[in-house]
């Protein structure tokens, strides 16, 4: 899981100009399995380098493996950073400052970004996937395969929500849609700053106003998980997030695993529209986007009941990112 629990220390924080609604931008999103898991990533142009970014929207930032682009592709600042993601593995490396771009547009923007100089274990996660005293040798297998180079956090950060290198959409427009490629499908669609025609149609629920700090707290929206059979409910708050593989609702319970083939609807409700469902079965793998687990998962900081669906949600909704009003829209597909 992309996740991100804010751990940074030795940083100031760089300004980065907030952007009005400009160029509109369609970014290719590329699906490719590996390891039985899969992710979705789209390319990003970092100076001279376009590397495949892995698109996690639980986590915000672009970090970048170290040695994927040359110095000239970057400035550095002097700062370093230091955080974790919910499975406990943590990015060490340093903030730089580089010219960013997407897909074909001629837009570019200087932005801060994290170059990633090595990878070692958070101790305070009893059940980090990586020895406390081994670090990884290729930082490439904390992406989940080797081919990936990046990770474009693309959270909607709440605006009390300061890190050294921040979502770095925000710097190109004010709003953007996710569409990940359906089955049979060879790419989905990141749109920067949509047409009013397409912003249309989707039901809007304010971004949670709470901590945005990671470890599955981004951008909550209403809605409840309905076990169809006992009719058994999951209700709170609803983080999407396309760099977890499975469904995980953070509840006061004996950890559990439904079993595969339970029908299960998920229902999302604005207070004055029907309420948006989907229905989905129960899978079986521990890297099956549908395996729904009920537990206290101690690395997520027990709150009240809350439910990760990952990157279910995005398999029967598009998505819309509103940062200038601080609204997440959903739209069946």
């Amino acid at each position: 899981m992309l996740t991100l629990i804010l751990l940074f220390s030795w940083i100031s924080f760089i300004e980065v100009s907030q952007a009005t609604a400009g160029e509109r931008i369609v970014v290719p999103i590329h699906a490719l399995e590996r390891h039985n898991i899969v992710r979705y990533w789209i390319p990003v142009k970092i100076g001279a380098k376009t590397v495949e970014a892995i698109l996690d929207t639980g986590s915000t930032g672009l970090h970048v493996i170290g040695e994927t682009v040359s110095n000239q592709d970057y400035s550095p600042t002097g700062q370093q950073m230091r955080y974790s993601y919910s499975n406990g593995q943590t990015i060490l490396g340093d903030v730089a400052t580089a010219q960013v771009s997407f897909a074909d547009t001629a837009e570019t923007k200087t932005i801060p970004i994290d170059i990633i100089r090595d990878l070692t274990c958070n101790q305070t996660v009893k059940r980090c996937l990586m020895p406390l005293d081994k670090r990884l040798e290729d930082p490439g297998q904390l992406l989940g395969k080797e081919n990936y180079q990046a990770i474009i956090g693309a959270s909607m950060p709440s605006p009390a929500f300061k890190v050294a290198a921040p979502n770095p959409l925000v710097s190109f427009g004010d709003a953007w849609i996710i569409r990940l490629p359906r089955s049979g499908e060879n790419e989905g669609e990141l749109i920067i700053n949509p047409t009013s025609d397409e912003v249309a149609g989707f039901v809007r629920f304010p971004a949670g106003q709470g901590p945005n700090q990671g470890g599955g707290r981004d951008n909550p929206i209403p809605g409840c998980l309905t076990i169809e059979s006992s009719r058994k409910q999951y209700c709170g708050p609803i983080v999407l997030d396309t760099g977890n593989p499975q469904i995980l609702v953070i509840a006061p319970e004996q950890f559990h695993a439904w079993r595969p083939g339970t029908k299960v609807a998920m229902s999302f409700d604005d207070g004055s529209n029907p309420s948006l469902k989907a229905s989905f079965s129960v899978g079986n793998g521990m890297t099956d986007s549908t395996r729904l687990a009920v537990g206290p998962f101690p690395n997520f900081h027990q709150p009240p009941t809350r439910v990760l669906v990952g990157v279910e949600v995005y398999k029967h909704f598009s998505v819309l990112y509103d940062y200038k009003n601080g609204q997440i829209g959903l739209k069946r597909l």
